[in-house]
């Protein structure tokens, strides 16, 4: 069973809006069939030339199951990833699903840019996808070493 769709009302980030509309594609369409709307810079789920945008999803536990950049692959386990503050992110990433600080996480994450491979500040925007999943949009923030 799916969760409800998180709604996109007044002021909305470009990680929100990309996270939101991957939760409903995902939701319509299944995630084999949404895989190639995912990976079309054209489609607003992707940008490598910029800001890194991307989508991931992961199950509760840290096992990745979509990753729209490649750069990370299914069965991957991003439990034990820390930022560069030696924070364990996914707690702050399931938090946010939850709706903790409606939805967002910013970190100076391990998590390298999907194109410079760079790391820097980095917003994130998470919701839920079922009981299970996760669905997470990344972008580096801009004028950032990692968002050039």
């Amino acid at each position: 069973m799916y969760a409800s769709i998180p709604t996109l009302e007044g002021t909305v980030t470009e990680v929100k809006e990309a996270g939101v509309r991957a939760i409903a594609l995902l939701q319509e369409a299944g995630l084999y069939q949404a895989r190639e709307v995912l990976r079309d810079p054209n489609q607003g789920f992707l940008d490598l030339q910029g800001s890194g945008l991307h989508v991931i999803g992961f199950t509760r536990p840290g096992t990745v199951f979509l990753d729209n950049s490649g750069q990370v692959n299914p069965g991957m386990d991003i439990s034990g990833m820390l930022d560069l503050e030696g924070d364990t992110l996914l707690p702050l990433l399931l938090e946010a699903a939850q709706d903790e600080n409606g939805g967002h996480v910013r970190s100076q994450g391990v998590w390298p840019h999907p194109a410079t491979h760079a790391i820097g500040p980095m917003s994130m925007w998470c919701g839920m996808l079922n009981d299970e999943d996760r669905i997470c949009a990344l972008a580096w923030e801009e004028n950032e070493e990692g968002g050039e």
